[in-house]
Parts: structure tokens; C-alpha cells; sequence
């Protein structure tokens, strides 16, 4: 697994330095590490959203437009409730820790929430509760946010999958996402405009709408997982 080697300094990307120390709360343990902080098994549990929305898709689970390429799912679809936009049974479980995940909000998981959301009809994107996810975009076009859930008060890492699968993270030194009711807005961590979406590449910085600035931590599945 590509994070077993890798470092996360928050300001700087992802950095090979095994051997040096570095002060606590800026490094990307090991995810398997018993004293590892939280937040460093969130990529690991990306990994496992992406694996498991590309094999809904790949199956054509939900296919509103009848085009033969199905649209990605929310996470309540992805942990096997029940079927919510009228795809046919039998409901398969591709992620079991969202099996408990309703519609519209969040599912916790290893100290975090975690929260997808679909490419929106009129654009932006959606969790379905007010609008809907557009048939033709949301085929390719979710978002998955992770931030501290309450019972990990020293965690101020928030995370974002994008929509070409790509790992960045917003340090919320304040705590103002934090928890079940602190989601962070659906548009959080997302380039503002022109210009202000650098490659991803090591090292890479980023201000979302808001002018919160985001690092990149690296593809949520790194080779040989296959990365789209």
C-alpha cells in the first residue's frame, strides 16, 4: 500500500522520509499503525468507496438515461440498503460499513464522517435530498468529503476525494467541521474558477470557493489498484 511508505506534511504534500522525525500531527502514518492519528486511515477508506462505486457502475446498477453506462452511487446504494432511485433487486453490498448510511447525511467510520455526493441536474452537486443527481454527469461525477468526527478532538485534518479521484486536505484548525451536524458545505475543497485548479501533482496547493487553501495527498487508488 502506497501510504506504508509515504508521509504526509500538510503544507507540502506527500514526501518519502521514513527516517526523520517530524512534529506530531503533520505526518501521514502508516494506516495500519495502532498509534496512527485517525485521519491517516481515511485514504485507505477512500480506496475502498472508489473500488466499490466503480464496481457499481461498471454493472450498470442504476442506468436513468438508458445509455448503457451506469451512474454512480450514493453511499446508502453502495452499502446495499435499499434500492433508492428504482434499480431492480437483488441489492448487493459493496461497501459494508455504509450499510447503516441514510440518504442525505453522513456515515461515520474509524473516528471520521464520511459524505458522497453526486453530480446534481443544473449543476453542483447533490445528496439527493432536495435535488436530483443528473443522469448523463453523475455517471462519472461524485465527491466524497471526510472530516473529525466529535470523538477525535484532536483531529483538524479534513479530506476530498474529487471527481478524477484525487486526495486533498484542508487543515480546519479552527474546528468549524466537526461531527454529524458540522458537514462541510458539498462545494468544499473544489477549485474555485480558472486557475485555481493546479495538476495534482506532489506538492500542489489549492484554494476551494471559500479561499480555504487544500494540499494534495495523491491518487485515492494508487497503482497497481488501477486508478481512473
Amino acid at each position: 500500500m502506497v501510504f506504508s511508505v509515504k508521509r504526509l506534511l500538510v503544507g507540502g504534500g506527500l514526501v518519502l522520509a521514513p527516517l526523520v522525525a517530524l512534529p506530531i500531527g503533520l505526518v501521514l502514518l502508516e494506516p495500519e499503525h495502532p498509534n496512527a492519528p485517525a485521519g491517516d486511515r481515511v485514504p485507505a477508506l477512500f480506496a475502498e468507496v472508489r473500488r466499490a462505486q466503480d464496481t457499481f457502475r461498471s454493472q450498470a446498477r442504476i442506468d436513468l438515461d438508458g445509455d448503457g453506462i451506469g451512474e454512480a452511487g450514493f453511499l446508502s446504494e453502495l452499502g446495499g440498503r435499499r434500492a433508492l432511485r428504482g434499480a431492480p433487486a437483488p441489492w448487493p453490498v459493496l461497501l459494508d460499513w455504509a450499510s447503516n448510511a441514510p440518504r442525505g447525511t453522513s456515515v461515520g467510520q474509524s473516528g471520521y464522517r464520511f459524505r458522497l455526493a453526486l453530480a446534481a441536474a443544473g449543476g453542483g452537486f447533490t445528496q439527493g435530498a432536495e435535488r436530483a443527481a443528473d443522469p448523463d454527469a453523475s455517471e462519472d461525477g461524485y465527491v466524497v468529503h471526510a472530516w473529525p468526527d466529535e470523538r477525535v478532538p484532536e483531529e483538524t485534518r479534513v479530506f476530498l476525494q474529487d471527481e478524477q479521484g484525487h486526495v486533498w486536505v484542508h487543515e480546519d484548525r479552527t474546528g468549524l467541521w466537526r461531527g454529524p451536524a458540522g458537514a462541510p458545505p458539498l462545494e468544499a475543497g473544489l477549485p474555485s474558477g480558472p486557475g485555481t485548479n493546479p495538476a495534482a501533482v506532489e506538492g500542489a496547493e489549492r484554494l476551494d470557493g471559500q479561499g480555504r487553501r487544500w494540499s494534495y495527498v495523491g491518487p485515492v487508488i494508487p497503482d497497481p489498484f488501477g486508478s481512473r
